[in-house]
């Protein structure tokens, strides 16, 4: 993204966006926030809304982990195994890669492939498996 940068005065003039000496000018959050909006209304347009359904997918799984006597009338409370916190990002991206297909079974509306995005999570899957058990 390029905007105009307001610069510290003591600054050698290279600072990036993340730079301590970095002062945006006025606005320019504001435009970013335009942006990320767009992008998040295309998106939810293409995919549809994949956070509910990804909810629903997850408390199906996680029924085995409900601990008993501990609802609250409000809330389900969870007592996962330590060994399953490695999988739960994995399963949510591939949860949301589905959810991709399932909307558009035509084809991705953003020209991207779900499937490939599995398959990638596959591998990172696989290397945290076999790091896991090289540690053991």
């Amino acid at each position: 993204m390029s905007m105009s940068l307001i610069h510290n005065p003591t600054s050698r003039g290279n600072e990036s966006d993340d730079s301590p000496d970095f002062v945006a000018k006025d606005g320019y959050y504001e435009k970013i926030g335009q942006e990320l909006g767009k992008l998040v209304d295309e998106k939810q347009k293409a995919y549809g809304n994949s956070v509910s359904v990804s909810i629903d997918v997850l408390e199906a799984f996680l029924k085995p982990y409900e601990a008993e006597g501990f609802y609250n009338g409000e809330q389900t409370v969870y007592i996962l195994p330590k060994s399953l916190l490695r999988h739960l990002l994995l399963q949510v991206r591939i949860i949301d890669k589905q959810c991709r297909i399932f909307s558009n079974p035509a084809g991705d509306l953003m020209g991207e492939s779900p499937y490939r995005d599995i398959a990638g999570y596959g591998l990172i899957g696989t290397g945290t498996e076999e790091n896991q058990e090289s540690e053991e």
